[in-house]
């Protein structure tokens, strides 16, 4: 096994600080009073654009140039010493060479934090770009700044019309008020979200971290989870470079009950690729970093496009659903079969109607029609709007059902205008009801859809796999996970060489099941070991200078007598000879032939950003090749290894398959959580731990194969 995290490059400084709040960011991003060093009316001017786009903010701005020019109306001064006040912003829009004296200057003026526009510096990936960048970082902290950039731009904090960057047209943007803050490492794609007020949805803040030198978007996060007006938090990002920042981000929220919608940008090698160059930042083993945003509690969407329409719904919708199921209405028969297959590849449940909410719904609706759900009201509600409003409000009134999805295939003006208000209606007179509306219509930006997206409660979703995908976010798991355990004793490191024998008997000391062996250094020796063990026996090389034993030839099994060991010693002193020309024969281990059974893969590694992780799949010869696995931060508690296991496709094999018998997955699952303990015991030396195949029968468990790879 191997990881692609890798940890902070040399130049940049490491965040061995806790995260950032309200209490060290609130001057710098919530602003009464700033100055944009380095403004101009010259067109283009970065300093100038800036202040254009405060033209609605009520607060000081002071712009400060050479000859002390006002700018676009705002008052101008020489320098920082000349302000009538402590700016608790300054935005440095000035070339990189002129940073660091300026950075003396808003220290000397009472700055509250500053935020620097300039390029040049880690992004470039030269050592004097990353030399000038962690020199920034150590100069902001040595001075009590907190630092936005470099490379950056900006931030934007709608509800004060306040933006503090270059990027033109913010006045244009509608005053919506809204609840959900935005994070993005990348200062662009945040900039797509500027737009939102457009299409009828406000934000709170738009925040941007560029080259994250000192604040990064873990801190931005920090501080939206002590903000008021932020309910939600959206979050783009494209690399970690340190996973207990993220964990410590996810857990803050988590403590103040706000949301994290997060989309990792840098999935696979050409995404990683394109990351380092664009901002510095550190590509992550894809399964890693899913694993660490599972843990940090985020609510991972797999889109860009599927992130705002997620977060709305969360900031609409109750903070917890009334009942664990769903609804869901259409008048489309063919919306309703799409429905039930997304909601059951999402995991959502789709309870059928019974009893008093039953009756009502054969009350509403014409007799050729059976209640289900998903419920097929029929067009005829067309003419009939009491059908709709009373089918509707029988799952609103059911305590089963914690949302209620109403899907529209077809756009008539006038009439499906009036239908989203009635929803909206509804949606207010049921306020413990989550209320969504699937638009499926080709024409996204109809009045009818922006009518349900400025509405407070009624969610709007441009496909059925995004509203699935947000309600089993939001809906209830089958139960709360246990908290791992974090505070065992370390594992200590083994003297010696970590052969495979050795490292199974380490395993076996805490616990692991392990086949009956012996190593044999010489031939005699094998051959009293086969009929001690009196049954087959598998005979593979005992070095440790190889991992990998099958690919080198160094295997081989259901030797039962004095004659095949013979043979078999032979073969394997050709092989060893092969693979380590010149070096002496290491001998052979000698382990008893388990039967035939499911073969599970159980290891995992230690990522240099996140630590220890454990990682369960199929198992055998055909691991990498079917690659069906789980992974998870080390260690797991039991329901996060049975979540493991129930998530992979060879699950089924494990409960018995076409009449074989299962096995024991409870005994496999505490396998699972031992496994995550040596790891995260072993954190300080281990590398990599391998266990396969573990062979699952119906009365045993046994890890055939085990290796551990310290980390020298």
């Amino acid at each position: 096994m191997t990881s692609a995290t890798t940890p902070a490059p040399a130049g940049t400084l490491p965040m061995n600080r806790p995260l950032y709040g309200a209490a060290e960011l609130r001057r710098l991003l919530h602003p009464q009073s700033l100055a944009i060093v380095g403004a101009s009316e010259r067109e283009g001017n970065f300093g100038g654009l800036t202040i254009k786009n405060m033209s609605a903010y009520e607060g000081d701005v002071w712009a400060i140039n050479p000859r002390g020019d006002s700018v676009f109306g705002r008052p101008g001064f020489r320098n920082l010493a000349d302000l009538p006040g402590a700016p608790d912003c300054v935005a440095i829009c000035t070339p990189r060479a002129s940073v660091t004296g300026l950075m003396d200057e808003c220290a000397a003026a009472g700055a509250g934090g500053v935020v620097v526009y300039a390029s040049g510096y880690g992004e470039t990936g030269s050592a004097e770009g990353l030399a000038d960048q962690a020199a920034l970082a150590a100069q902001a902290q040595d001075l009590g700044l907190p630092l936005i950039g470099p490379n950056c731009m900006g931030f934007v904090h709608h509800p004060s019309r306040l933006a503090v960057s270059f990027a033109p047209g913010y006045p244009e943007v509608p005053p919506l008020p809204g609840k959900v803050g935005v994070v993005s490492q990348s200062g662009a794609l945040r900039d797509a979200f500027r737009e939102l007020p457009n299409r009828g949805m406000g934000f709170t803040y738009l925040l941007s971290a560029g080259n994250s030198s000192d604040v990064d978007v873990w801190d931005f996060v920090s501080y939206l989870c002590d903000d008021p007006e932020t309910e939600v938090i959206v979050l783009l990002f494209e690399g970690v470079s340190d996973g207990a920042r993220m964990l410590a981000a996810g857990d803050k929220a988590r403590r103040a009950g706000k949301r994290i919608v997060a989309y990792n940008a840098a999935t696979g090698q050409s995404a990683k690729r394109t990351a380092a160059s664009h901002t510095g930042a550190l590509a992550n083993n894809d399964a890693i970093v899913a694993a660490a945003m599972a843990r940090a509690g985020f609510v991972i969407v797999h889109r860009i496009e599927d992130l705002c329409p997620t977060a709305a719904f969360l900031a609409k919708a109750p903070k917890t659903p009334k009942g664990p199921g769903a609804a869901v209405m259409s008048t489309s028969g063919g919306a309703c079969v799409i429905a039930a297959s997304k909601a059951e590849a999402a995991g959502v449940p789709l309870p059928e109607p019974t009893g008093t909410t039953w009756q009502r719904l054969r009350d509403a609706m014409p007799d050729f029609v059976t209640p289900a759900n998903p419920c097929d009201i029929t067009g005829m509600t067309l003419g009939n709007k009491t059908l709709f409003d009373d089918s509707a409000t029988a799952f609103l009134d059911d305590a089963g059902i914690g949302a209620l999805l109403i899907a529209t295939p077809a756009m008539v003006p006038g009439s499906t205008e009036n239908r989203v208000r009635g929803i909206a209606a509804l949606a207010e007179a049921h306020p413990d009801t989550a209320i969504g509306l699937i638009w499926m219509v080709e024409w996204g930006t109809a009045p009818a859809a922006l009518i349900a997206e400025t509405d407070p409660r009624v969610a709007l979703f441009q496909s059925m796999d995004q509203a699935m995908q947000a309600l089993a976010a939001w809906l209830p798991g089958p139960g709360a996970a246990q908290e791992a355990a974090s505070d065992s004793p370390a594992l200590p490191r083994p003297d010696g060489p970590l052969s495979e024998a050795a490292s199974r008997t380490l395993l076996a000391a805490e616990g692991l099941p392990v086949p009956r062996e012996v190593v044999a250094m010489t031939l005699a020796a094998a051959q009293a070991a086969q009929a001690e063990i009196a049954g087959p026996v598998a005979v593979k090389l005992a070095t440790p200078r190889i991992a990998h034993k099958t690919e080198a030839g160094g295997v081989r099994l259901n030797i039962c007598d004095a004659a095949a060991m013979q043979t078999a010693w032979a073969e394997l002193e050709l092989a060893q000879s092969r693979a380590l020309p010149g070096l002496a024969f290491e001998g052979v281990l000698v382990q008893e032939m388990i039967p035939d059974g499911i073969e599970v893969l159980i290891g995992g590694v230690n990522d240099p950003v996140f630590g220890p992780v454990v990682t369960v799949g199929a198992g055998g010869i055909m691991a990498e090749l079917l690659q069906d696995s789980a992974t998870a931060l080390a260690p797991v508690n039991k329901a996060e290894a049975r979540a493991m296991l129930d998530s992979l496709r060879m699950r089924p094999l494990l409960d018995g398959w076409r009449g074989a018998p299962p096995v024991d997955v409870d005994a496999l699952v505490d396998l699972v959580v031992t496994v995550s303990e040596v790891l995260a015991r072993g954190r300080d030396w281990i590398a990599e731990l391998d266990i396969n195949p573990v062979i699952a029968t119906p009365d045993r468990l046994c890890a055939v194969d085990a290796l551990i790879i310290p980390k020298d």
